[in-house]
C-alpha cells in the first residue's frame, strides 16, 4: 500500500507543446518528470521552473538530464513489487528518506542475508548489482543536498556519514566526474 503522505502535485514537460502541465496525483503515485511513468516517490522534489531552466541551459542540460534519469530509476524501484521479501525490504530501506546507510554491508547486516544472495537478487530482478544501486542512491542524495542546500560541502558529507571531507570529495568525483563544489556551481550559475 502506498503512503498517502507521499501524494502531492508534480509537473511534466509536454514535448509536443513544449510547456509545463500540472498533473494531479492519483493513488499515491505521481508522474515522473523524466519518463512519464507513475512513481510513488519523487526524489527530485524541485521547483518546476528550475528543472525547466536547467534542462534548457547548455551548461546544466547534461547534468540535469542525468539527474532525472537517476531519480527515475530509484522512483521506479519504489513502485515495483518484487517476488522476494528480502529484495522488497532492501528497496524500502534504500528509499527511506531518513536512511543514513552508506555501505552495502549495513543493508546486508540489517536484512540478515548474505551479500552474494542479495546481489544475485538485485542482478536478476533489477539489472544492477547491489553495490551499484547503493552507490547510485548515495550519489543522488548528495546531488540533491548540493542543489537544494546552501551549507558547506564538508558539512553535507559529515551529515551523510563521511568523517573525512577528502573521502567525501573522492567518492563523489569518482562517481560523478566533478567535485561536489563544481557540481553545485553548475546548477547555481543557471
Amino acid at each position: 500500500m502506498l503512503n498517502p503522505s507521499l501524494c502531492h502535485r508534480s509537473f511534466r514537460l509536454i514535448e509536443s507543446e513544449s510547456h509545463w502541465e500540472e498533473v494531479e496525483q492519483y493513488g499515491g503515485a505521481e508522474i515522473c518528470t523524466f519518463c512519464g511513468k507513475s512513481h510513488p516517490l519523487d526524489w527530485l522534489n524541485l521547483d518546476k521552473e528550475n528543472i525547466k531552466v536547467w534542462l534548457e541551459h547548455p551548461a546544466s542540460a547534461h547534468w540535469a538530464q542525468n539527474l532525472q534519469q537517476e531519480c527515475c530509476f530509484l522512483q521506479d524501484l519504489a513502485g515495483r513489487k518484487f517476488c522476494n521479501e528480502n529484495l522488497e525490504n532492501f528497496c524500502l530501506m534504500l528509499l527511506n528518506p531518513a536512511n543514513k546507510r552508506l555501505q552495502v554491508q549495513e543493508y546486508v547486516n540489517e536484512l540478515l542475508v548474505s551479500h552474494q544472495h542479495l546481489n544475485k537478487l538485485c542482478r536478476l530482478e533489477i539489472g544492477k548489482t547491489l553495490s551499484d544501486i547503493v552507490i547510485l542512491r548515495n550519489v543522488l542524495v548528495i546531488k540533491m543536498k548540493l542543489i537544494q542546500g546552501s551549507g558547506l560541502v564538508k558539512d553535507i558529507g559529515f551529515d551523510l556519514g563521511y568523517t573525512e571531507p577528502s573521502n567525501f570529495n573522492k567518492f563523489f568525483k569518482k562517481h560523478v566526474g566533478l567535485t561536489p563544489s563544481a557540481y553545485r556551481k553548475i546548477f547555481q550559475l543557471v
